[in-house]
């Protein structure tokens, strides 16, 4: 797995090398756009009390005020014409080997949650990732991505977290798997604040 890993990060930093900093740039704003819809999925689909769905809430909010933050530096490193905001993910035609990891989302039981979960955590470590190259290329705003590299691993860390609580119900109850996420709500309490 850590091969895997490591293989996926080279590919990754190899395609980043092959493009201007604003196709990166471009790239990276499409990429806070995935993962604020991915996560306004996950609150739609996880009705399981008001602190699960305030976290999540959290980083689709989180996401867009990455996003903004972006479109700001867009603007101002390549002129006054404006970043089209209707672009979005819908408009925007990802690179080869580097697409959101982020898709469609469907979680029907307690084990697809688990892998939504990854797949947002694997979307987080690769913004890390973006974050450190453009900061490295990008003096002049080294610091703001180096900011953003640290923001998106505490997303990351936020996901390991709620995950590795998901785990532990499971492993106290492993025939739980394939029965709906509502059904956590007996483990998790119904709380509303």
């Amino acid at each position: 797995m850590l091969i895997y890993l490591i293989l996926l990060l080279f590919c990754m930093y190899e395609q980043l090398g092959k493009m201007n900093l604003k196709e990166i740039i471009r790239y990276a704003i499409a990429s806070e756009d995935a993962a604020k819809n991915y996560y306004q999925s996950l609150v739609k689909y996880l009705k399981l009390n008001e602190l699960v769905s305030h976290k999540f809430e959290f980083l689709a909010r989180e996401e867009e005020i990455h996003r903004k933050t972006l479109i700001r530096i867009y603007e101002e490193m390549f002129g006054p014409q404006k970043y089209k905001e209707s672009l979005g993910v819908k408009g925007y035609v990802f690179p080869p080997g580097l697409p959101p990891l982020e898709g469609a989302i469907k979680i029907s039981n307690v084990e697809s949650l688990l892998e939504a979960l990854d797949i947002a955590m694997q979307s987080e470590d690769r913004a890390y990732n973006v974050y450190l190259f453009i900061s490295k290329k990008e003096k002049d705003h080294r610091q703001l991505f180096e900011r953003l590299a640290m923001l998106e691993q505490g997303h990351y860390n936020t996901l390991k977290s709620e995950k590795k609580l998901y785990e532990g119900i499971l492993m106290e109850n492993p025939t739980i798997s394939k029965k709906p996420v509502s059904h956590l709500i007996s483990y998790y309490g119904k709380l509303t604040l």
